[in-house]
This record gives structure tokens, sequence and C-alpha cells, in this order.
């Protein structure tokens, strides 16, 4: 909030740590950590913090008071219609992925493992995954190696080392796989959103009956989620060139309401 009430100009470091009540070296230290995630911009010269990209870029799409739903939800729609599976966006926030819009596809057996609003760790189910997957590696393994990481996998009957071997067939794949980690019986496949050579911010998936993800379909279900990823992507990045005041307008508005179930394709 003190960095969107200081857009126009930035915001000092003594801003932040005096409106936030917490000492400087910690809100450095979070501070950058903001600066990693694109969530905020840091001006070296000027030493003052501005809304990062991945805010900017939100911001604009949520000033028609419809949220990321303008740009999000007709790619959504398109996904579900095709492929009549369930299909979620998901955004991170920290070291969390959350589920930020869904639609559940006609398909007579419905897979519906989370809730608009939801939380889940990095890693954890196929949107999540991708996310974590498209992060640098030290960053990967700093989530990991968690506390709450190795308590999360031993909750689900996981292990680090599965989850490991998921993040690394990820990276070489180009997309996540999530076969039965959440639900047996489910599978789940996902696809990162991020700018080139940058950390992700949000991802796209497709869950379904675990045998309407095998062979060909799940490639071509793939390439369905790459094609709609990289319009979201573009259109982002248009209304952020053309837009940055729309960051303070995000700050300032509810993105996200109450948890829901999400819509269904007519």
């Amino acid at each position: 909030m003190s960095v969107a009430q200081r857009s126009r100009d930035g915001a000092r470091l003594i801003d932040l740590a005096t409106d936030a009540d917490i000492s400087k070296s910690t809100c450095h230290r979070l501070a950058l950590q903001l600066v990693q995630l694109g969530l905020l911009e840091h001006d070296e010269e000027g030493r003052r913090f501005f809304p990062g990209k991945v805010w900017i870029t939100m911001g604009a799409a949520a000033a028609n008071n419809h949220g990321l739903n303008d740009i999000v939800a007709p790619a959504l729609e398109r996904i579900a219609r095709a492929t009549h599976d369930t299909v979620h966006f998901f955004i991170r926030v920290g070291d969390l992925a959350m589920c930020a819009d869904m639609i559940i596809g006609d398909y007579p057996v419905k897979t519906i493992v989370m809730r608009i609003g939801e939380r889940r760790p990095l890693g954890i189910g196929a949107g999540s995954l991708a996310i974590l997957a498209a992060l640098p590696e030290a960053e990967i393994e700093r989530i990991l190696s968690a506390e709450t990481m190795q308590a999360e996998v031993d909750s689900r009957g996981l292990t680090l080392e599965s989850l490991r071997e998921h993040v690394a067939r990820a990276r070489s794949n180009g997309y996540s796989l999530n076969d039965g980690m959440v639900v047996e019986g489910m599978t789940g496949v996902g696809v990162a959103i991020g700018p080139p050579r940058q950390p992700a911010f949000a991802s796209l998936s497709v869950a379904a009956l675990s045998q309407r993800l095998t062979g060909p379909r799940r490639e071509w279900v793939v390439d369905l989620l790459r094609t709609e990823a990289a319009a979201i992507l573009a259109e982002f990045d248009d209304i952020a060139h053309g837009n940055h005041h729309a960051a303070k307008r995000l700050l300032t508005s509810n993105l996200i309401g109450s948890s829901s179930l999400g819509r269904r394709v007519e």
C-alpha cells in the first residue's frame, strides 16, 4: 500500500519501514524479495521502490472493476470448451500459488480439487508445480528446503525427492505433470506464465481423470495451454506498456473475492 500511495515518485526504504512498523534491515530484506518476485522495482540510483511489472499488468486488467477476468476468462473458456475438463488460473503469492479463477468443463466426471481463492505451497499440484519449475534454481531449492515444505509433503505422503523429480521433469519438458500427487486417479498438466528469462508469476492448468491425460491427448492439451499462456502474457504486456498508472488501482482494489467453485461451461 505504501508503494502504491507513492507510485508516482517512488517510496523510500524509510517510508516503507515506518508504514509497516518494522526495522529498516527487515524491510530491506523483504523489499528485495518482492523485487525478485517482480512485485516491486528498485531504482538503485534514486534508492526508491515502485510497483513492479506484475502489479502493473494485473492492475491494468483490474482498472475496469472486472479484475483479471477480461484477459484470463476468455482463455479459460476456450480451453474448457476444447477439453471439456476443469481449467485453473493460478498466480504466485510468495511461496504459495493461489487459484485466481477456474472453469469447470462439461465432462460428466468433474475434477474439482480447488476453489477460487484457495492457496497451495508452490510445487503441490500441476499449476503450482509449473510456477515453481519456472523459477531460478536457487529459488527452487530455497522453497523446497523450507521446513513448511517438509511438513506439507509429509502430510500428503510424498517425499522431497519425488517432488524434486517432478520439478526436474517439468523443467525438461516445459510443462508440469501432476500424476495423482493431490488426488489419486486424477492428473493435471500446467504451463507457467512469465516474461522470458524471468520468474513465472502465474500458470494455466487442466485437471482431468488420469486416463484422459495420457499420450497424444496430453500433448494436445499442453500445446493448447502454451498457446493460451503466450496470448495472456502478450496481452498483459500490451496493457502494461499503455497504462503504468494502473498499479495503484490494483493495490487499492480487491481482485479476488471469497472462495467459490468457479464457473461452468454452458
